[in-house]
């Protein structure tokens, strides 16, 4: 038996004996010929809304403590954890502990994200993408600087030996959080009213690097769910959903007896993978984040979710050559928005769906950047008219008048990017090395500025696009 076989078989044995109940239709499984470690396969269908297994709280190891004989919670409140370090704290101190050493040894020590790239192959291989503005090394180790000042250097953390709060530590156990974390809501263990939802994301959605990662949510609590992160995951193969049981005990501050159930939420056949979702993620940031990237085509009624970025300084620049203005006269004319917004930001999204049956892509525009398209090529706005213009700007629809700067913002945005490389590995549903990923990213975002313009084209010049 090799070392991950014997790791996988000891997991087992520490969930069982834990009281965590796992449907016999399905097992954990080796998928390192599929490039993906382990995952959970059906060993038999699997119907709709059945439960796969159900694992108890003292189980899972979250940002608040819930044990009644610890402190933590209060030194978490002193040192002003928010809920990400606090458990990455947790974790750093927990990890070699007797009861949870099977679950960690399991989890992986090394990550093929771009946070443990090489810096300067980054901006090689992600030539042209947001992504690399996005990786946050140096606000990590930022972060990492003031924990080793301050909480790691306190009396009550005198117990933890030194070498397991280093750098790499928190790094691996801060990787572990972004790719493996759940958010689950806070009366799971804090006394509160119940929401109306009893559905858990696998991490928060709203996000937009590092720093936002960081942040967290007021209603949910980050959690480590042990086999429940044992799932692969796929935002248009997914067929499970990690929930809360209608009986939690909300009245209680944390109820030892409650559960986390996963539930099939589609019929899976024998021999199926078992997906959980991270949400609808670009693939820009299922590379950051998770280490890999899904196969460009949607099938089988699939939506493939991508967004392309546009900084402000671009729009400007390209605006002044336009319009054949000063870029002092195009600045002047964007401060003239300060009056109706707090700051103007220095990005702008576009966002692409595409279903499987469908022909042409949805774009969507940020509101905002409409709104400064068209507040650039008619600086003399009054009130009422400002007011038309965002109600259209909600409403996504484009103004024929704008496309005089966007369409050259496109083009330009498109030769940031350069020549694309086919993939190596263009069969396989996930990529996961290196170049196949970034190339499938920068593949992606050039896809959302080919589909805009003949949204552009179409809508606008009824001609066909320029680019391809």
């Amino acid at each position: 038996m090799d070392d991950f076989t014997q790791k996988t078989a000891q997991f087992k044995d520490w969930l069982i004996s834990n009281g965590v109940k796992i449907n016999p239709k399905i097992e954990i499984t080796d998928l390192r010929s599929q490039q993906q470690g382990r995952g959970v396969v059906a060993l038999q269908n699997i119907a709709e809304n059945e439960e796969l297994f159900s694992i108890p709280l003292k189980c899972v190891l979250a940002s608040t403590d819930t044990d009644k004989n610890s402190n933590f919670n209060q030194l978490a409140e002193k040192y002003e954890l928010n809920d990400w370090s606090a458990l990455i704290v947790r974790m750093m101190c927990s990890y070699k502990t007797s009861f949870w050493k099977p679950y960690f040894d399991l989890l992986p020590e090394k990550f093929n994200t771009p946070m443990f790239w090489d810096p300067e192959e980054t901006e090689k291989l992600l030539k042209g993408s947001a992504v690399v503005s996005k990786i946050g090394r140096e606000e990590a180790d930022e972060l990492f600087e003031q924990l080793r000042t301050g909480i790691f250097s306190s009396p009550e953390l005198e117990h933890v030996p030194k070498e397991d709060l280093t750098n790499a530590n928190f790094h691996r156990f801060g990787s572990l959080i972004m790719s493996y974390a759940f958010d689950l809501p806070a009366e799971v263990f804090v006394s509160e009213s119940k929401s109306e939802s009893k559905d858990t994301d696998e991490e928060d959605e709203d996000d937009d690097g590092f720093e936002e990662d960081l942040e967290g949510s007021e209603e949910n609590i980050k959690a480590m769910v042990p086999l429940a992160d044992l799932l692969n995951s796929h935002s248009r193969l997914h067929n499970a959903r990690l929930c809360i049981p209608d009986d939690l005990d909300s009245n209680s501050p944390f109820n030892e007896n409650a559960e986390l159930q996963m539930i099939a939420t589609k019929d899976i056949a024998q021999g199926e993978q078992v997906y959980n979702t991270y949400g609808a993620h670009p693939s820009g940031d299922l590379l950051r984040r998770y280490g890999y990237v899904e196969s460009s085509e949607p099938s089988s009624g699939e939506t493939k979710f991508e967004i392309l970025e546009i900084s402000l300084e671009m729009i400007l620049n390209e605006a002044a050559a336009a319009l054949k203005l000063p870029l002092t006269e195009i600045e002047k004319r964007v401060s003239n928005l300060e009056k109706y917004f707090d700051e103007v930001p220095p990005n702008f999204d576009i966002t692409m769906q595409k279903e499987e049956e469908q022909t042409e892509a949805e774009i969507e525009f940020e509101p905002e950047m409409l709104i400064l398209l068209y507040t650039l090529l008619h600086p003399s706005l009054d009130k009422k008219q400002f007011k038309l213009v965002c109600k259209q700007a909600d409403r996504s629809q484009l103004d024929p008048s704008i496309c005089k700067i966007l369409e050259p913002v496109l083009e330009s945005r498109r030769k940031e990017y350069g020549e694309i490389e086919s993939n190596s590995e263009s069969h396989l549903q996930v990529f996961t090395t290196k170049e196949d990923m970034c190339t499938q990213v920068r593949r992606s975002e050039v896809e959302v500025i080919t589909r805009t313009l003949e949204v552009i084209n179409k809508s606008v010049h009824n001609k066909k696009p320029k680019l391809n």
